[in-house]
């Protein structure tokens, strides 16, 4: 939910307490961030303990990120007066932040017992099912739309959801009902350029990502979207301008590189294209090959078998001719594979493998006598 926080100076002690005439709803309906926190939070301690003024100073603790104090002052306020709807919803905001979810829970749905045309309570209600993954919290918010259609919190939720989902037209509806309400609002002008760009109308896509960049926005995602949808254009040039702003922000990746050296081969400036696909190769094997092999090392040591030969598969792919990696996937998929058939072909694909001129005469006569002990174990289960 969106705050308006109302800054106070709340230097006011010498004025005295009874001077204060605002009602106590007036108060309670307000956060109070000072320049000075702590001098309001020990001001608020040195008044009565009452309703009143441990609200306030729950907020104080609240707005000086001292949640866990925050929290216990509003529980102490709510066994003073159980009907206190807005430091329950309060509270519960705070559960959440401090991830007490199955007390956030329990707050929120006290809430929306008593009061269930609340959007912002159903809306709270689904960030909680959403953190646990449940998969009914986007039900929680189309429930708060359809109390207020207005609902921009909601309506973004909603809007991400089914920019992820299918049906992705969907989504379109939510982001152009938050626009017409707000149409500078970042997060529904991105999703509607990621719909676009889904749909490959990479023109409409470009101007949106354009209007971020306007906006300030300085995603390198923004660039990465910008370089696909003009190259799909065959705006080369226009593509090449933003791989080459990403380049300067990530000057070691690979895959910019590679795709900077695809467009100038497109626009046949050979030399360039060398140069960039020649570094893409090189800034590989650097940030990539030494990392899949010791964490396939490690992972082996850990027994964790499984992943040992995810990275080994991922270093091959890098590197087909290193073929000792294709013995030790084999060699691994022994230990951790129940299944005799499926560890056969691990073998006889390393054998195919290995070219004749390569001294590996221990590894294929270990890899021989397994597949003759597997190829028995295979027959009598049979």
């Amino acid at each position: 939910m969106n705050k308006i926080i109302t800054i106070y100076l709340l230097f006011f002690i010498s004025i005295g307490y009874s001077q204060k005439k605002k009602s106590n709803d007036s108060i309670l309906n307000n956060d109070f961030i000072t320049e000075d926190s702590l001098s309001t939070i020990e001001y608020y301690k040195t008044l009565e303990p009452n309703i009143t003024n441990l609200s306030l100073l729950g907020k104080a603790f609240e707005a000086s990120g001292y949640y866990n104090k925050a929290i216990s002052t509003f529980e102490k306020v709510l066994t003073m007066k159980d009907d206190m709807d807005n430091i329950r919803f309060q509270l519960a905001g705070l559960y959440i932040k401090k991830f007490q979810y199955d007390n956030a829970k329990i707050n929120l749905d006290t809430l929306i017992q008593k009061n269930s045309k609340n959007a912002s309570y159903f809306y709270q209600r689904g960030v909680v099912a959403q953190k646990e993954k449940d998969s009914s919290y986007i039900n929680y918010f189309k429930r708060a739309f359809l109390i207020n259609s207005n609902h921009i919190p909601s309506i973004q939720k909603l809007a991400t959801y089914y920019i992820l989902n299918k049906p992705k037209d969907s989504a379109l509806f939510f982001i152009d009902r938050g626009l017409s309400l707000n149409n500078t609002n970042i997060v529904l002008i991105n999703l509607k350029a990621q719909y676009y760009f889904h749909k490959k109308k990479y023109g409409d896509a470009i101007k949106l990502f354009e209007k971020l960049l306007m906006y300030g926005e300085n995603d390198d995602y923004i660039y990465e979207k910008l370089a696909i949808a003009n190259n799909k254009l065959d705006q080369i040039n226009e593509a090449l301008k933003y791989y080459l702003i990403l380049l300067e922000k990530n000057k070691k990746s690979p895959i910019i590189h590679y795709e900077i050296g695809v467009l100038y081969q497109d626009k046949e400036v050979k030399d360039s294209a060398i140069f960039y696909l020649e570094k893409a190769l090189d800034l590989k094997k650097v940030s990539n090959l030494n990392e899949y092999f010791r964490l396939s090392q490690l992972y082996t040591e850990k027994k964790d078998y499984q992943k040992a030969i995810f990275y080994l598969k991922l270093m091959l792919n890098e590197q087909p001719d290193y073929y000792m990696g294709y013995y030790q996937i084999a060699f691994l998929a022994d230990q951790y594979y129940a299944d005799p058939k499926l560890k056969l072909q691990y073998y006889e694909s390393f054998k195919k493998v290995v070219p004749p001129e390569f001294q590996m005469e221990k590894y294929l006569e270990y890899a021989d006598k397994r597949i003759s002990e597997l190829k028995m174990e295979i027959h009598f289960n049979n």
